[in-house]
């Protein structure tokens, strides 16, 4: 029973403790944020001098091989920036896969699309652009790229449509996807 009480007692002096360093943890956390929010224009202007820089290798491609690289690069460099520039230089690099009948380019392309897509909240045309990929016929890395990107589309459709039983229905196939991305990486 004292041990009780000791343990009681314990808890009650050491929570203010606790909650005060969590609040100079937040505290700190913030001031960190701050800083970095008042350097954005720091790195909006690196994120462009990259896009500027990647941008140089389209201008100087001589082939549709690195017409197909310079744009799907431009693509990756877009993505957590600017959606409709990812979006078109997706499908610029799309364009340049077909020309060269590259079907691990068209792919790629058509995942780079389907991203843009969903980012978008365009869940049916989503769907549409990654059911005409062939998961089969990609490499073990591609072929994960393009199951994560199917798992994150039920998953983001299930966290728009909370109806039941679509949600479930949406949950069930972003895991067997997941699943599926398992038996890949996990020999």
């Amino acid at each position: 029973m004292r041990n009780k009480y000791a343990c009681i007692l314990f808890l009650l002096l050491t929570c203010p403790i606790v909650n005060a360093s969590n609040t100079l943890l937040l505290d700190s956390l913030f001031i960190q944020l701050d800083y970095y929010i008042d350097r954005n224009n720091v790195y909006i202007l690196q994120k462009e001098d990259k896009i500027k820089t990647v941008r140089q290798n389209l201008f100087t491609a001589t082939n549709d091989h690195q017409r197909f690289m310079a744009c799907h690069n431009l693509c990756e460099e877009y993505k957590s920036y600017k959606y409709d520039s990812a979006y078109v230089y997706a499908n610029k690099s799309l364009d340049a896969a077909f020309r060269l009948n590259n079907q691990a380019y068209i792919a790629k392309a058509n995942e780079s699309i389907a991203f843009c897509l969903l980012s978008s909240g365009l869940f049916k045309e989503a769907f549409e652009v990654t059911d005409k990929i062939n998961a089969h016929s990609l490499d073990d890395l591609s072929r994960t790229n393009y199951y994560m990107l199917r798992a994150r589309l039920y998953y983001d459709i299930a966290d728009y449509n909370r109806e039941e039983p679509f949600k479930s229905n949406y949950i069930k196939k972003g895991n067997q996807y997941s699943d599926s991305i398992l038996q890949i990486v996990q020999p």
